[in-house]
């Protein structure tokens, strides 16, 4: 099963819409209680299944925990990269953005779907 967030965004380096995003790894640091997933976004999930190249770079984020014991990770991981953005969340300024910054509420809203199903309903 390979599950994918659907929410159409601006890719920053392209300023092409892209809809499909996928995890394509994930890690995590014991040590540290800290999990790390790298995003990659396509066009859309067609022309993810026709082979085309992803759009921009990938986007990496970290979630300052790990998923409980007895919890499926891909689950928690694409639920945490949807959650809704906090009331108390001040986004960083622009002009203080570091080289390869992302927005750890980028997907917030986001429809996470199965690629499986979708292909499917087709």
């Amino acid at each position: 099963m390979t599950k994918y967030i659907e929410k159409t965004i601006e890719d920053i380096t392209t300023g092409a819409d892209v809809n499909y995003h996928e995890v394509t790894y994930i890690g995590i640091d014991l040590a540290n209680n800290l999990t790390t997933a790298t995003v990659t976004s396509y066009f859309s999930l067609k022309a993810k299944q026709k082979g085309k190249h992803p759009i921009g770079e990938p986007k990496r984020f970290t979630i300052e925990n790990k998923p409980p014991k007895g919890v499926e990770l891909e689950n928690w991981l694409y639920e945490n990269l949807t959650q809704a953005i906090p009331e108390d969340y001040q986004p960083t300024p622009e002009n203080e953005q570091y080289m390869g910054y992302v927005d750890p509420y980028l997907f917030s809203g986001g429809l996470v779907k199965d690629v499986e199903e979708e292909s499917n309903e087709k």
